[in-house]
């Protein structure tokens, strides 16, 4: 089982609303070498949009972030921890803003 509030972003990510603009696709990025995270890739297979994991050796919040950018191919990066939820309409928001 992954941790509660990992889950809980997840969720919150597959049940915002995707305009069809906007191409949607997650990394999740676990830098707590010692974090097991069993269940996680039955998780993500599961979700609406395409999905992947990169461990990252190095600790800190700094480290997680610039190794998902370096991975990352997309024009526009948005990113959020696992203690937080997006809004239903976060993409639109996003779409309209940009």
């Amino acid at each position: 089982m992954i941790p509660h509030l990992l889950q809980r972003a997840l969720e919150s990510v597959a049940q915002a609303e995707r305009p069809r603009r906007l191409r949607v696709a997650v990394i999740v990025i676990n830098n707590d070498a010692r974090a097991e995270l069993p269940g996680l890739e039955a998780t993500l297979a599961s979700l609406p949009f395409p999905t992947r994991v990169l461990h990252e050796p190095r600790p800190g919040k700094s480290a997680a972030l610039n190794a998902g950018i370096a991975d990352s191919t997309a024009d526009y990066i948005g990113f959020i921890d696992d203690d937080e939820e997006l809004a239903a309409d976060w993409f639109r928001v996003v779409e309209d803003a940009l």
